[in-house]
Protein backbone atom coordinates (compact mmCIF):
# COMPACT_ATOMS: atom_id res chain seq x y z
CA UNK A 1 0.00 0.00 0.00
CA UNK A 2 1.72 3.63 -0.88
CA UNK A 3 1.49 6.31 1.57
CA UNK A 4 1.28 10.09 0.27
CA UNK A 5 4.74 11.41 0.84
CA UNK A 6 6.43 8.12 1.53
CA UNK A 7 9.18 6.38 -0.47
CA UNK A 8 8.05 3.38 -2.87
CA UNK A 9 11.01 1.79 -2.35
CA UNK A 10 14.47 2.11 -0.83
CA UNK A 11 18.11 1.38 -2.73
CA UNK A 12 21.23 0.58 -0.76
CA UNK A 13 23.71 1.77 -2.83
CA UNK A 14 27.46 0.15 -2.60
CA UNK A 15 28.93 2.90 -0.94
CA UNK A 16 25.99 2.57 2.04
CA UNK A 17 26.56 -1.10 2.62
CA UNK A 18 30.13 -0.63 2.58
CA UNK A 19 29.95 1.61 5.56
CA UNK A 20 27.00 0.02 7.00
CA UNK A 21 29.30 -3.07 6.78
CA UNK A 22 32.30 -1.09 8.63
CA UNK A 23 30.14 0.05 11.03
CA UNK A 24 28.59 -3.72 11.62
CA UNK A 25 32.45 -4.87 11.79
CA UNK A 26 33.61 -2.12 14.29
CA UNK A 27 30.83 -2.40 16.60
CA UNK A 28 31.51 -6.05 16.62
CA UNK A 29 34.90 -5.92 17.10
CA UNK A 30 33.88 -3.57 19.98
CA UNK A 31 31.83 -5.96 21.78
CA UNK A 32 33.69 -9.03 21.38
CA UNK A 33 36.51 -6.59 23.23
CA UNK A 34 34.36 -5.73 26.23
CA UNK A 35 33.60 -9.58 26.20
CA UNK A 36 37.01 -10.26 26.24
CA UNK A 37 38.20 -7.54 28.80
CA UNK A 38 34.89 -8.67 30.89
CA UNK A 39 36.05 -12.43 31.11
CA UNK A 40 39.70 -11.53 31.81
CA UNK A 41 38.23 -9.64 34.97
CA UNK A 42 35.84 -12.32 35.92
CA UNK A 43 38.77 -14.98 35.83
CA UNK A 44 41.00 -12.74 37.57
CA UNK A 45 38.65 -12.57 40.95
CA UNK A 46 36.94 -15.68 41.36
CA UNK A 47 39.01 -18.61 42.33
CA UNK A 48 40.09 -21.80 39.53
CA UNK A 49 37.23 -24.66 38.91
CA UNK A 50 39.31 -27.83 39.58
CA UNK A 51 35.74 -29.82 39.15
CA UNK A 52 36.45 -31.29 35.89
CA UNK A 53 38.96 -33.92 34.95
CA UNK A 54 40.91 -31.10 32.94
CA UNK A 55 39.79 -28.06 34.15
CA UNK A 56 43.22 -26.92 35.78
CA UNK A 57 44.97 -27.27 32.01
CA UNK A 58 44.38 -23.91 29.79
CA UNK A 59 43.82 -24.33 26.18
CA UNK A 60 47.13 -22.35 25.52
CA UNK A 61 49.33 -21.49 27.35
CA UNK A 62 49.82 -17.97 28.80
CA UNK A 63 53.22 -17.17 27.20
CA UNK A 64 51.91 -17.62 23.51
CA UNK A 65 49.39 -14.69 24.20
CA UNK A 66 49.67 -11.59 22.89
CA UNK A 67 50.45 -9.17 25.20
CA UNK A 68 50.43 -11.08 28.28
CA UNK A 69 53.02 -11.48 31.01
CA UNK A 70 55.86 -13.63 29.72
CA UNK A 71 54.79 -13.46 26.22
CA UNK A 72 57.36 -13.94 23.43
CA UNK A 73 59.18 -11.03 21.86
CA UNK A 74 58.14 -12.10 18.12
CA UNK A 75 54.63 -12.69 18.95
CA UNK A 76 52.61 -9.20 17.27
CA UNK A 77 50.59 -7.06 19.29
CA UNK A 78 47.24 -6.60 19.14
CA UNK A 79 46.51 -4.20 16.35
CA UNK A 80 42.68 -2.86 16.31
CA UNK A 81 41.54 -1.47 12.66
CA UNK A 82 38.90 -2.43 10.28
CA UNK A 83 39.03 -5.12 7.85
CA UNK A 84 38.68 -2.43 4.71
CA UNK A 85 41.70 -0.67 7.07
CA UNK A 86 43.66 -3.75 6.58
CA UNK A 87 42.90 -4.07 3.07
CA UNK A 88 43.85 -0.68 2.51
CA UNK A 89 46.77 -1.22 3.92
CA UNK A 90 47.94 -4.03 2.17
CA UNK A 91 47.19 -2.67 -1.31
CA UNK A 92 49.55 0.19 -0.02
CA UNK A 93 52.42 -1.90 0.48
CA UNK A 94 52.50 -0.96 4.96
CA UNK A 95 52.54 -3.16 7.78
CA UNK A 96 49.95 -2.52 9.83
CA UNK A 97 51.60 -2.86 13.13
CA UNK A 98 53.57 0.04 12.58
CA UNK A 99 51.33 2.60 12.22
CA UNK A 100 50.28 4.11 15.36
CA UNK A 101 46.24 4.45 15.41
CA UNK A 102 44.42 7.68 16.09
CA UNK A 103 41.04 6.55 16.63
CA UNK A 104 39.28 5.43 19.77
CA UNK A 105 41.00 3.08 21.90
CA UNK A 106 44.20 3.33 19.63
CA UNK A 107 42.12 1.92 16.30
CA UNK A 108 43.94 2.15 12.89
CA UNK A 109 42.39 4.37 10.44
CA UNK A 110 42.01 5.41 6.84
CA UNK A 111 44.05 8.57 7.55
CA UNK A 112 46.47 6.94 9.83
CA UNK A 113 47.56 4.83 6.89
CA UNK A 114 47.66 7.96 4.57
CA UNK A 115 50.18 9.97 6.94
CA UNK A 116 52.14 6.69 7.09
CA UNK A 117 52.57 6.69 3.63
CA UNK A 118 53.86 10.35 3.17
CA UNK A 119 55.81 9.81 5.94
CA UNK A 120 57.49 7.02 3.72
CA UNK A 121 57.41 8.88 0.91
CA UNK A 122 59.61 11.69 2.63
CA UNK A 123 61.60 9.51 3.72
CA UNK A 124 62.71 7.45 0.53
CA UNK A 125 63.71 11.04 -1.60
CA UNK A 126 67.34 11.53 -1.28
CA UNK A 127 68.75 14.84 -2.58
CA UNK A 128 70.41 14.91 -5.97
CA UNK A 129 73.72 16.08 -6.08
CA UNK A 130 74.24 19.31 -8.31
CA UNK A 131 77.10 18.70 -11.04
CA UNK A 132 78.68 20.85 -13.28
CA UNK A 133 80.89 20.38 -16.33
CA UNK A 134 82.58 23.20 -17.33
CA UNK A 135 84.11 24.05 -21.41
CA UNK A 136 85.10 26.88 -23.34
CA UNK A 137 83.62 28.76 -25.67
CA UNK A 138 83.43 27.76 -29.16
CA UNK A 139 85.24 29.86 -31.58
CA UNK A 140 81.41 31.38 -32.88
CA UNK A 141 80.18 31.58 -29.04
CA UNK A 142 83.41 33.78 -28.54
CA UNK A 143 82.47 35.79 -31.30
CA UNK A 144 79.28 36.52 -30.52
CA UNK A 145 80.33 37.32 -27.07
CA UNK A 146 82.61 40.23 -27.73
CA UNK A 147 80.38 41.25 -30.37
CA UNK A 148 76.80 41.68 -28.05
CA UNK A 149 79.20 42.79 -25.12
CA UNK A 150 80.17 45.93 -26.84
CA UNK A 151 76.87 45.92 -28.45
CA UNK A 152 75.07 46.33 -24.72
CA UNK A 153 77.25 49.44 -24.51
CA UNK A 154 75.75 51.65 -27.26
CA UNK A 155 71.79 53.42 -26.70
CA UNK A 156 69.96 51.43 -28.91
CA UNK A 157 66.12 52.64 -30.28
CA UNK A 158 63.65 50.03 -31.12
CA UNK A 159 60.39 50.14 -33.09
CA UNK A 160 58.02 47.55 -34.28
CA UNK A 161 54.94 47.62 -35.75
CA UNK A 162 53.21 45.08 -37.72
CA UNK A 163 52.69 44.73 -41.53
CA UNK A 164 49.86 43.03 -44.22
CA UNK A 165 51.48 40.44 -45.96
CA UNK A 166 49.22 39.40 -47.92
CA UNK A 167 50.14 41.34 -51.24
CA UNK A 168 53.72 40.00 -50.70
CA UNK A 169 51.91 36.92 -50.66
CA UNK A 170 50.70 37.02 -53.45
CA UNK A 171 54.05 38.03 -55.26
CA UNK A 172 55.82 35.29 -54.20
CA UNK A 173 53.03 32.91 -55.04
CA UNK A 174 53.80 34.51 -58.80
CA UNK A 175 57.71 34.38 -58.58
CA UNK A 176 57.12 30.25 -57.56
CA UNK A 177 55.07 30.02 -60.20
CA UNK A 178 57.66 31.48 -62.42
CA UNK A 179 60.11 29.26 -61.54
CA UNK A 180 58.28 25.68 -61.54
CA UNK A 181 57.87 26.73 -65.43
CA UNK A 182 61.65 26.93 -65.77
CA UNK A 183 63.68 24.34 -67.28
CA UNK A 184 66.97 25.22 -65.41
CA UNK A 185 65.21 27.54 -62.64
CA UNK A 186 68.17 29.67 -60.63
CA UNK A 187 66.35 28.31 -57.07
CA UNK A 188 63.86 26.12 -56.19
CA UNK A 189 61.67 28.87 -54.92
CA UNK A 190 61.22 31.67 -52.93
CA UNK A 191 60.47 32.66 -49.28
CA UNK A 192 59.59 35.94 -47.66
CA UNK A 193 63.09 36.75 -46.90
CA UNK A 194 64.90 37.30 -49.62
CA UNK A 195 61.83 40.06 -50.53
CA UNK A 196 62.51 42.04 -47.35
CA UNK A 197 65.79 41.73 -47.67
CA UNK A 198 65.75 43.62 -51.55
CA UNK A 199 63.08 46.09 -49.69
CA UNK A 200 65.26 47.02 -47.33
CA UNK A 201 67.91 47.68 -50.07
CA UNK A 202 65.10 49.69 -52.14
CA UNK A 203 65.03 52.02 -49.00
CA UNK A 204 68.55 52.51 -48.15
CA UNK A 205 68.96 54.30 -50.94
CA UNK A 206 66.27 57.15 -49.59
CA UNK A 207 67.67 56.87 -45.76
CA UNK A 208 71.78 56.39 -46.37
CA UNK A 209 72.44 56.76 -42.51
CA UNK A 210 71.18 53.38 -41.90
CA UNK A 211 73.79 51.96 -44.09
CA UNK A 212 76.28 54.31 -42.37
CA UNK A 213 79.21 53.56 -39.51
CA UNK A 214 80.20 56.36 -36.81
CA UNK A 215 84.09 56.67 -36.58
CA UNK A 216 84.04 57.31 -33.38
CA UNK A 217 88.14 57.90 -33.09
CA UNK A 218 88.53 59.68 -36.35
CA UNK A 219 92.62 61.26 -36.00
CA UNK A 220 92.52 64.61 -34.50
CA UNK A 221 88.90 65.51 -35.06
CA UNK A 222 85.40 64.75 -33.42
CA UNK A 223 83.45 61.47 -34.61
CA UNK A 224 82.12 61.19 -37.61
CA UNK A 225 79.36 59.49 -40.04
CA UNK A 226 81.08 57.56 -42.48
CA UNK A 227 78.36 56.52 -45.56
CA UNK A 228 78.87 53.78 -47.35
CA UNK A 229 77.80 53.19 -51.31
CA UNK A 230 77.45 49.22 -51.50
CA UNK A 231 74.64 47.42 -49.80
CA UNK A 232 76.08 44.71 -47.93
CA UNK A 233 73.62 42.90 -45.77
CA UNK A 234 74.19 40.27 -43.28
CA UNK A 235 71.70 37.87 -43.22
CA UNK A 236 71.32 36.07 -39.74
CA UNK A 237 71.41 31.85 -40.03
CA UNK A 238 71.01 29.16 -38.10
CA UNK A 239 73.49 27.22 -37.67
CA UNK A 240 74.74 23.62 -35.55
CA UNK A 241 77.30 25.66 -34.08
CA UNK A 242 75.29 28.72 -33.50
CA UNK A 243 74.10 32.07 -34.88
CA UNK A 244 76.23 33.59 -37.93
CA UNK A 245 75.64 35.98 -39.83
CA UNK A 246 77.16 35.93 -43.35
CA UNK A 247 76.75 38.87 -45.46
CA UNK A 248 75.34 39.19 -49.37
CA UNK A 249 77.26 42.02 -50.84
CA UNK A 250 76.29 44.69 -53.11
CA UNK A 251 72.34 43.59 -52.92
CA UNK A 252 71.18 46.97 -54.54
CA UNK A 253 72.65 45.00 -57.82
CA UNK A 254 70.84 41.80 -57.57
CA UNK A 255 67.38 40.55 -58.33
CA UNK A 256 65.47 38.90 -56.19
CA UNK A 257 65.98 34.75 -57.56
CA UNK A 258 69.86 36.24 -56.71
CA UNK A 259 69.03 36.85 -53.47
CA UNK A 260 67.43 34.26 -52.87
CA UNK A 261 70.23 31.99 -54.01
CA UNK A 262 72.52 33.31 -52.04
CA UNK A 263 70.96 32.81 -48.94
CA UNK A 264 69.94 29.14 -50.14
CA UNK A 265 73.95 28.86 -50.49
CA UNK A 266 75.26 30.48 -47.18
CA UNK A 267 72.69 28.25 -44.96
CA UNK A 268 74.14 25.14 -46.59
CA UNK A 269 77.66 26.56 -45.84
CA UNK A 270 76.41 27.38 -42.52
CA UNK A 271 74.99 24.34 -41.86
CA UNK A 272 78.03 22.31 -42.81
CA UNK A 273 80.26 24.61 -41.15
CA UNK A 274 82.18 26.04 -44.03
CA UNK A 275 81.81 29.69 -43.52
CA UNK A 276 85.15 31.63 -44.39
CA UNK A 277 85.78 34.96 -42.75
CA UNK A 278 85.15 36.59 -45.44
CA UNK A 279 81.80 35.31 -46.02
CA UNK A 280 81.33 36.50 -41.95
CA UNK A 281 82.55 40.39 -42.69
CA UNK A 282 81.96 44.03 -44.23
CA UNK A 283 78.13 43.87 -43.18
CA UNK A 284 76.39 47.50 -43.32
CA UNK A 285 73.36 46.56 -42.33
CA UNK A 286 71.48 43.36 -40.99
CA UNK A 287 68.33 41.48 -41.45
CA UNK A 288 67.27 38.68 -38.86
CA UNK A 289 64.52 36.28 -39.64
CA UNK A 290 63.52 34.42 -36.44
CA UNK A 291 59.94 33.98 -37.95
CA UNK A 292 61.55 30.56 -39.01
CA UNK A 293 62.24 29.52 -35.84
CA UNK A 294 59.26 30.76 -34.21
CA UNK A 295 58.19 34.11 -31.97
CA UNK A 296 55.98 37.08 -33.49
CA UNK A 297 58.32 40.24 -32.23
CA UNK A 298 61.83 40.11 -31.50
CA UNK A 299 64.48 42.41 -29.75
CA UNK A 300 67.61 41.95 -32.36
CA UNK A 301 70.70 44.08 -31.36
CA UNK A 302 73.08 45.55 -33.23
CA UNK A 303 76.14 44.07 -34.68
CA UNK A 304 79.17 46.47 -34.35
CA UNK A 305 80.24 48.73 -36.62
CA UNK A 306 76.79 48.88 -37.81
CA UNK A 307 73.80 51.62 -37.20
CA UNK A 308 70.69 49.46 -37.55
CA UNK A 309 69.15 45.97 -37.52
CA UNK A 310 65.97 44.48 -39.30
CA UNK A 311 64.26 41.57 -37.17
CA UNK A 312 61.33 39.43 -38.92
CA UNK A 313 58.72 37.69 -36.84
CA UNK A 314 56.89 34.43 -37.86
CA UNK A 315 53.95 35.46 -40.24
CA UNK A 316 50.67 34.50 -39.35
CA UNK A 317 47.03 34.26 -40.61
CA UNK A 318 44.51 36.95 -39.10
CA UNK A 319 40.74 38.42 -39.64
CA UNK A 320 41.20 41.91 -41.61
CA UNK A 321 39.02 44.08 -43.03
CA UNK A 322 38.57 44.79 -46.99
CA UNK A 323 37.99 47.84 -48.43
CA UNK A 324 33.92 47.19 -48.08
CA UNK A 325 34.18 46.72 -44.65
CA UNK A 326 34.33 42.94 -44.80
CA UNK A 327 36.26 40.24 -42.26
CA UNK A 328 38.99 38.47 -44.80
CA UNK A 329 41.99 36.74 -43.98
CA UNK A 330 44.98 38.20 -44.07
CA UNK A 331 48.94 37.58 -43.64
CA UNK A 332 50.37 39.58 -41.11
CA UNK A 333 53.62 40.13 -39.71
CA UNK A 334 55.97 41.59 -37.25
CA UNK A 335 59.18 43.95 -38.00
CA UNK A 336 61.31 45.09 -35.45
CA UNK A 337 63.80 47.83 -36.11
CA UNK A 338 67.15 48.72 -33.80
CA UNK A 339 69.09 51.57 -34.49
CA UNK A 340 72.22 53.41 -32.53
CA UNK A 341 70.22 56.01 -31.02
CA UNK A 342 73.51 58.22 -30.61
CA UNK A 343 73.23 59.34 -34.36
CA UNK A 344 70.09 58.00 -35.57
CA UNK A 345 67.14 59.35 -33.62
CA UNK A 346 63.73 58.25 -33.83
CA UNK A 347 61.39 59.78 -36.20
CA UNK A 348 64.21 58.36 -38.81
CA UNK A 349 63.77 54.88 -37.73
CA UNK A 350 60.38 55.07 -38.24
CA UNK A 351 60.05 56.71 -41.36
CA UNK A 352 62.76 54.27 -42.97
CA UNK A 353 60.45 51.18 -41.62
CA UNK A 354 57.57 52.83 -42.73
CA UNK A 355 58.70 53.26 -46.68
CA UNK A 356 59.78 49.14 -45.93
CA UNK A 357 55.94 49.10 -44.91
CA UNK A 358 54.67 50.25 -48.25
CA UNK A 359 56.95 48.29 -50.74
CA UNK A 360 55.41 45.42 -48.45
CA UNK A 361 51.71 46.91 -49.12
CA UNK A 362 52.78 47.30 -52.89
CA UNK A 363 55.84 45.16 -54.12
CA UNK A 364 55.39 45.42 -57.90
CA UNK A 365 58.39 48.06 -57.18
CA UNK A 366 60.50 44.82 -56.21
CA UNK A 367 60.17 43.55 -59.62
CA UNK A 368 62.01 46.39 -61.41
CA UNK A 369 65.25 44.30 -60.66
CA UNK A 370 63.93 40.81 -61.52
CA UNK A 371 66.08 39.94 -64.24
Amino acid sequence: MAIVGKPLVDIDTEIELNAEESVAEEDSMEDNLQASNTTNESSSTAPPDRSGDQGDIPDKPLSTIAGAPGASASQKPLTLATPAVRRLSKELDIPIETVRGSGPGGRIQKQDLIKGLERLTQSSKKPLNQTETRKPLTPIQSQMYKTMTRSLSLPQFLFSDSYDFTALSSLRRVLNEHLSQKSSPPVDKVSYFPLLVKAVSQTLVDYPILNARLDEEPSGSKPQIVYRSEHNIGVAIDSPSGLVVPVIRSVQNLSIFEISAEVQRFSKLAQSGSLSSSDLSGGTITVSNIGTIGGTTTTPMLVEGQLAILGIGKAKTVPGFDKHGRVVPRQETVLSWCADHRVIDGATLARMAGAVGKLIDEPGALLTDIR
